[in-house]
């Protein structure tokens, strides 16, 4: 019955249905920084987001080659 109804109409009345022609663009979750996935997504990312975050926040002045740990 359907089928019958859908040959009743003109070809031309479907030609103006909009379907999307490429895949959806993933957008970008950190918005820190768009290159990277998504902010903390495991243990380690997230505390070395929150230590980067911590020291920006106190202002340390710590170059990354330095070691945060002393040598006894």
């Amino acid at each position: 019955m359907a089928f019958k109804i859908l040959d009743t109409i003109p070809e031309h009345f479907f030609w103006d249905i909009k379907k999307p022609l490429n895949a959806e663009t993933e957008m970008a979750l950190n918005r820190y920084n768009p290159a990277r996935k998504l902010a903390n997504d495991d243990f380690f990312d997230f505390r070395s987001q929150d230590e980067w975050m911590k020291e920006r926040a106190e202002k340390k002045l710590i170059k990354p080659s330095v070691s945060l740990f002393r040598n006894y």
